[in-house]
């Protein structure tokens, strides 16, 4: 659900769907030897990054508005 209050913001989907590609896009270099993340990674990698985001917006009471955001965006990084 796109509420209005984030008419400033992309939309839940939209944030969910460019974590997850950055996320997969990621290359590291060990060795020598260059490795991709796979999809379910860089998925995990972003519901992880938003988790860890909703720890610390959790401990001030008021961003409410936040807090949904981006429980909207964790649901919306599970559907990809």
């Amino acid at each position: 659900m796109i509420k209005p209050e984030w008419h400033f913001m992309q939309t839940p989907k939209e944030k969910a769907t460019e974590l997850v590609k950055k996320f997969y896009n990621v290359d590291y270099h060990a060795d020598n030897y260059k490795d991709y993340i796979s999809r379910d990674t860089a998925k995990k990698c972003a519901n992880l990054h938003i988790s860890l985001i909703l720890e610390s917006e959790i401990l001030k009471p008021s961003n409410k508005i936040v807090i949904e955001y981006y429980q909207e965006v964790l649901s919306e990084i599970e559907k990809l």
